[in-house]
């Protein structure tokens, strides 16, 4: 639980931290932002995510996996999966979650920045098309009543599920309000699912409501149920105020939009509901 954190520039200052406000990776449970403020800082408010993981070494239902992200994980640790963690399959080039399994044995090799795994099922013989991803260090977020303004980047970037995102103020942002998204070259997962973003003012911003995957080939609706109702997003320097691609279940309702080129941008969805504006 963060309650009135705050995150601002101090007296005098334009900024207040370099990169995020906050960030955080391999959690589980349930992360709530209640009343918080953030502002000035380089990069987004909060970032929620799990790794993706590239099989460097596969033989039947063993392997071996390293984080091959750009600059490593954020911790500069090993990220590892525990033994009864369920873990996805992901097509590298699509980010589509083909299958689970459950972690049996689990070594981490601390010096060498990987870790070996016995799984319940078996690798695909192309286990290097496909990431690992350990969907239990996945937590539940909840940004509730809290304002976001005048910073880079986006404000709450969501890759995780089972979110809310409610009754927040967001003003004078470089990037979208909220990011719905997955990003492979960040190695950044996963795909998102049951997310409600709910009466919420968006103002001013570089972007809106942002949904889509970051991969070399998005061409399925990986996402899934997301619902954006109630809001006030009012952009008319942005493309759209709600850009949506690659979800299965999209619902719209009671918005108010205001963008520059189009109010709402649909690709590569199915089953979408839009209903009264």
């Amino acid at each position: 639980m963060l309650r009135g954190l705050q995150v601002v520039p101090s007296p005098g200052e334009a900024m207040s931290t370099n990169t995020d406000a906050t960030h955080f990776t391999s959690c589980a449970g349930l992360l709530r932002f209640e009343g918080c403020q953030f502002e000035g800082q380089g990069d987004d408010a909060t970032n929620v995510h799990t790794y993706y993981h590239s099989i460097v070494k596969a033989s039947g239902n063993a392997c071996t996996a390293v984080v091959k992200a750009p600059t490593g994980t954020h911790c500069q640790k090993l990220d590892y999966f525990n033994p009864g963690d369920t873990i996805e399959l992901t097509g590298m080039k699509d980010l589509a979650p083909v299958r689970s399994c459950k972690v049996l044995e689990s070594k981490p090799d601390f010096e060498n920045m990987r870790c070996e795994y016995v799984l319940d099922g078996e690798l695909p013989a192309n286990y290097g098309k496909v990431f690992l991803a350990d969907v239990t260090q996945l937590p539940r977020l909840e940004f509730v009543d809290c304002r976001v303004r005048n910073h880079r980047a986006r404000s709450v970037l969501v890759k995780t599920r089972d979110v809310l995102i409610e009754n927040c103020t967001f003003e004078d942002v470089m990037g979208a309000a909220v990011s719905v998204a997955a990003e492979g070259w960040w190695h950044e997962g996963v795909t998102a699912e049951n997310v409600t973003i709910r009466g919420n003012s968006i103002v001013n911003c570089a972007g809106g409501i942002h949904i889509a995957i970051d991969a070399p080939k998005p061409d399925k609706p990986a996402h899934k149920n997301i619902t954006i109702e109630n809001n006030s997003i009012d952009c008319p320097g942005c493309g759209h105020a709600i850009c949506a691609k690659n979800v299965d279940g999209l619902t719209l309702r009671t918005n108010q939009l205001r963008a520059g080129k189009r109010d709402i941008l649909i690709e590569n969805c199915v089953n979408v509901k839009e209903l009264p504006l």
